[in-house]
């Protein structure tokens, strides 16, 4: 059944309505997290450079003394609980420790070879913890990351309805990839704002998806299991028992090092509790994932495995799932990848700009209407 030419304008002045309101707030939102993603892309870089005090030491003759430096950090801190350790990935690297006070998160750094504390700062301290806070929480917290994950959903809206618009009607399809350098006007920022926008549509489409897919990660792992199978990832198992002595941290990495050979250590976690197991995060030379998706669970008393989540065994649903970050900050391709992340990153900015001007110039002259474009003359263009 065909609609009438006037139910198809009145469908269509409805949908562009939809467009510019989205386009008005949630677009804005999209270009703060657009902006801010690009940036992160390369945070690790940009944060060294930053703060090459708190990264950056002289490589020593031996081995990382690990039991050290965790002590040297418990003197320091001795009210502070310590969760989660970063190990350094280059020799001229720091090591990170996270630990937990009175004041919140903080990240102590220390000099792996000597155990001389470089400096702390706050979980989301300095120009990429803020941006990274603003990109994941809109500096909201748990709340705002949930409330981040919605608008990227509502987003996806706000792109449909821009492709609705874009398509060509009539049959036009010799303009609709055309620039419009040598247009001026409510014109050229028309051809501006639609150029940008089918070009960069899917890749914001897939940015989107596993940014959210990260944000809403259950419901998104449930769906993974049954449509591409399990078991998915699980928590590590507590104790049956609290236990009294522990192995040292070098003497767990040691063991779990002894399990999975060829992985590479990348985190560590400390039991928070008495009947907590020591975690080891590694890391597969395979792995697109950059900190690994590989976890063995030791018992702190005996050092046997409790738990061991292997990449090369993992099932399809969850390396599908392990896929999202690499994928969302463009590692998956290589650096290729990360500079193309970075530019689609910048495209919200530029479609807000573009269909910005638009909407200026087109208020400015409202008897001016959008008619599509001639189609070229044959003698002209040939």
């Amino acid at each position: 059944m065909k609609t009438s030419p006037a139910s198809s304008q009145r469908l269509r002045q409805w949908v562009r309505r939809v467009h510019l309101v989205l386009a008005f707030s949630v677009g804005l939102v999209m270009v703060v997290s657009g902006l801010s993603g690009s940036l992160l892309v390369y945070h690790k870089e940009i944060d060294h450079a930053l703060n090459s005090d708190l990264w950056r030491v002289e490589p020593g003759g031996g081995p990382h003394r690990i039991d050290a430096s965790l002590d040297a950090v418990r003197q320091a801190h001795p009210n502070a609980l310590i969760g989660l350790v970063r190990l350094p990935r280059a020799p001229q690297h720091s090591m990170e420790v996270w630990i937990r006070e009175a004041g919140g998160i903080h990240k102590v750094y220390v000099n792996p070879y000597t155990a001389s504390l470089l400096g702390m700062r706050g979980d989301h301290d300095g120009l990429m913890g803020t941006l990274h806070d603003l990109h994941v929480h809109l500096l909201a917290g748990e709340t705002g990351e949930t409330v981040m994950g919605a608008i990227g959903l509502v987003a996806l809206v706000l792109l449909g309805t821009g492709l609705y618009l874009w398509w060509p009607r009539g049959g036009r399809w010799s303009g609709a990839f055309r620039i419009g350098w040598q247009e001026t006007g409510v014109r050229k920022a028309f051809r501006l704002h639609r150029f940008i926008g089918i070009v960069s549509i899917g890749f914001l489409v897939f940015s989107i998806a596993t940014g959210a897919g990260m944000v809403f990660h259950k419901a998104v792992n449930v769906a993974l299991e049954s449509v591409l199978g399990g078991p998915m990832r699980t928590l590590p198992p507590n104790l049956t028992a609290p236990v009294n002595n522990s192995l040292s941290a070098e003497q767990l990495m040691a063991r779990g090092q002894s399990i999975l050979p060829e992985a590479t250590l990348t985190f560590l976690r400390l039991p928070r509790t008495p009947d907590a197991p020591f975690v080891l995060r590694m890391r597969f030379d395979e792995n697109p994932h950059p900190n690994g998706s590989t976890y063995l669970a030791l018992h702190p008393e005996t050092g046997d495995a409790m738990m061991v989540h292997s990449y090369r065994q993992a099932s399809s649903g969850q390396v599908a799932s392990d896929l999202k970050y690499p994928l969302h900050i463009g590692r998956f391709w290589g650096e290729s990848g990360r500079i193309f992340t970075v530019a689609v990153g910048l495209s919200p900015a530029l479609l807000f700009i573009s269909g910005f001007l638009f909407w200026r110039r087109r208020r400015s002259r409202p008897s001016q209407k959008m008619r599509p474009p001639p189609l070229p003359d044959p003698q002209i263009s040939s």
